[in-house]
């Protein structure tokens, strides 16, 4: 029996026929599930289950045809005729009278028995099609799901992501709208002290909403929270008066908020000391958490009691300001937070980060000492004091390693997750640290313009990938923001990358579009930049035109006077004309008198011009500049010095200290920077720039 003839034979028996019923039946079975299940309130992994069922179930069908649909007696007929031919007789049994010269019998029976062979051997095939694809589903749905699921029983406080919604106000009172955010605070305070599991907050929500393109924003309430965070557990809750007390509830739902897994017992308290209801709520949501774990609850999270309500109200009010740029307010509202309340810990710590981020370090230290002294064990004070310690040591192992703990908690929170791509990168050089922790928020969806985060995190994504050598795809990463105002960071990086491929012509094309849109001292930093790119690539003609057009254009553009001198003094300082560098050097200098860097220069350019006692004197000024917390900017300095006047062993035991000081592996120094590029193959320098791997 040929293929045709096979086909023909299904068409006889109406296997066709059925098969499509079948197709057809599951179709449609599939496309009323699919929307009927979310009213229904089932699960979204209750369609897989469904395809899953009838793809198993197909094989099945195929031979339920066979054994049922075709006609038996045929079967019968067919077999009994064959077993005649056999024995070249007449069965009487049968009832089938055989003659071994009837050639059309003969022919039946051949095409029976090869139409059964060809009908299992494609029952076979279509269910070996059905196993394969059954097998992918489940791979690709429910394997992953349940090792995920099966990680999360056996490493819980790690593995499993919690999300926390606001709790509405249903007081009626816009006053207590406090109380909504200090109950979610707190209960996010004590599911990461517990290690109960990531926290997912309402702020960050927030923030994915804000720069996520509209395009691909899903639609639905908590949308982003179910389709884009996924979390395995939701929380949820309410506060509202009765008879004069406030009354605090919480449940908590799947993940798809479908169905409540516990309405949590509500909770009540005078409406003047809310926090006795907050505390009291969180200790339940914990208490459902971990407990089932066979874990204790630690009732000490960030520090040993609940703050004062007014002075948690500060506090919240402290980060607003903070978020928003507001540098005055946050202090002043930190101050007046630890003013309500001396034991509240978290606006102290805070305060010791704003005065090292203003680089008042010495006042940051002071702070943290006294604070070391009034903190107890509880481990995220521990660790937020460790890290603080090690970053105004200029321990830059230790400030990653203390800052990555923290981020293993929250690693989709953009901040912290920026914040350890810097310490990866310019505090301890480990690119290749980069991309494990960028993966853990895909870029592709976000709004750059509105995420100020991402800039960063391209930026940093960017500079890792240049060190690994893979320009091509900084060049794929970064080309979309080429042509956009500001993100002068971004057009560096892909800058540094065309250069290094060789594409000259790009890099003129960028410099070129840019100065149409760009702000007048972005336009200049970048044409600088560019022109000390070309110097370390050996190419001073490229190097020294574009040197002369940010001079012709300099006193034209619209920038403050202190930052064209600064700018002129760099491009005849590296564009090698010392004698007129010298007096702009002399004028820079006087303006910012405990610059070292500019000190250096300074040096270097009376070292060149043959005036050495001058240099050696600036050298001595340069080296009473010496003080705490400069994180071995005077040494660098002096590298910088001793590399641009060919004194190798002097510059790389420089370079030596000011690593081991703190100095940050940044995108213009060390290796990137023009005096000291002919000392990079030295093994000296190499153990600088694996000073803290």
């Amino acid at each position: 029996m040929n293929l045709k003839e096979f086909f023909q034979e299904c068409r006889d028996q109406d296997v066709f026929k059925n098969l499509s019923i079948y197709i057809v039946s599951s179709w449609v079975l599939l496309q009323v599930f699919a929307l009927v299940s979310e009213p229904l309130g089932f699960p979204k992994i209750s369609l897989t289950y469904l395809l899953l069922i009838l793809i198993i179930g197909f094989p099945i069908y195929v031979y339920l045809i066979w054994r049922y649909r075709i006609k038996e007696e045929h079967i019968e007929e067919s077999d009994a005729a064959t077993e005649a031919l056999d024995k070249t007789l007449a069965s009487a049994k049968s009832g089938i009278q055989i003659d071994p010269d009837n050639e059309a019998l003969t022919l039946s029976a051949g095409i029976d028995r090869k139409f059964r062979k060809m009908y299992f051997l494609g029952l076979t095939i279509i269910g070996l099609l059905a196993t394969l694809s059954a097998f992918m589903i489940i791979n690709t749905n429910l394997i992953k799901d349940n090792t995920t699921a099966m990680e999360s029983l056996l490493d819980a406080k790690t593995s499993d992501k919690i999300a926390i919604l606001k709790f509405d106000n249903n007081t009626g009172n816009a006053e207590l709208d406090m109380v909504g955010k200090i109950a979610v605070d707190w209960i996010m305070h004590g599911i990461t002290q517990n290690k109960a599991g990531e926290v997912i907050s309402p702020k960050l929500v927030e923030d994915y909403s804000n720069v996520l393109k509209a395009s691909i924003m899903p639609s639905g309430e908590n949308a982003i929270l179910t389709e884009y965070l996924k979390p395995s557990k939701v929380i949820i809750g309410d506060y509202y008066l009765n008879n004069g007390r406030l009354l605090i509830q919480a449940s908590i739902t799947d993940a798809n908020m479908n169905e409540t897994l516990i309405a949590l017992q509500p909770v009540e308290c005078d409406p003047d000391s809310p926090l006795d209801c907050i505390e009291a709520i969180k200790q339940r949501v914990l208490g459902f958490l971990i407990l089932d774990d066979g874990s204790e609850v630690d009732k000490n999270q960030l520090q040993e009691r609940p703050p004062k309500y007014k002075a948690y109200q500060y506090f919240l009010q402290a980060e607003e300001k903070g978020q928003a740029g507001d540098d005055q307010a946050h202090l002043r509202f930190l101050e007046l937070a630890i003013e309500e309340d001396s034991t509240y810990f978290e606006p102290k710590v805070n305060l010791v980060a704003y005065y090292y981020n203003n680089r008042q370090y010495v006042k940051s230290d002071s702070l943290l000492r006294a604070l070391s002294q009034e903190s107890s064990s509880n481990d995220r004070q521990v660790n937020l004091l460790n890290f603080y310690e090690a970053i105004l040591e200029g321990n830059n192992r230790n400030t990653f390693k203390y800052l990555k703990k923290e981020y293993d908690e929250s690693s989709k929170n953009l901040a912290t997750n920026y914040s350890l791509m810097t310490m990866a990168q310019q505090f301890i050089n480990r690119p290749d640290k980069i991309d494990s922790i960028y993966k853990v928020i895909p870029m592709e969806n976000f709004d750059l313009e509105k995420c100020l985060w991402c800039e960063y995190r391209y930026y940093l994504k960017g500079l890792a990938d240049i060190e690994l050598g893979r320009y091509e795809e900084v060049v794929e990463l970064l080309t979309p923001f080429s042509k956009l105002k500001g993100q002068v960071w971004l057009k560096q990086v892909l800058i540094r990358a065309h250069l290094q491929l060789g594409n000259e012509q790009e890099v003129t094309k960028i410099l070129s579009d840019y100065k149409i849109i760009a702000d007048p001292l972005d336009w200049a930093d970048l044409n600088l930049y560019t022109a000390k790119e070309f110097i370390l690539l050996k190419k001073e003609d490229q190097s020294n035109a574009l040197f002369n057009v940010l001079l012709d254009e300099l006193d034209e553009l619209d920038i403050s006077p202190g930052k064209k001198v600064e700018s002129k003094a760099w491009a005849l300082f590296y564009g090698g004309d010392y004698i007129r560098a010298e007096e702009v050097l002399e004028e820079l200098l006087e303006e910012t008198p405990e610059n070292p860097t500019h000190h250096a220069f300074m040096a270097i350019t009376y070292f060149k011009n043959n005036r050495k006692d001058r240099a050696s004197a600036t050298l001595n000024k340069l080296d009473n500049l010496r003080a705490p917390y400069q994180y071995g900017s005077i040494d660098y300095a002096l590298a910088q010095y001793y590399g641009a006047i060919g004194q190798e062993k002097e510059a790389l035991q420089h370079l030596l200290k000011a690593v081991a000081d703190g100095r940050r592996y940044l995108p213009t120094n060390f290796q990137y920077d023009p005096l000291l590029q002919d000392y990079q193959e030295h093994p000296l320098f190499q153990d600088v720039m694996d000073f803290w791997k």
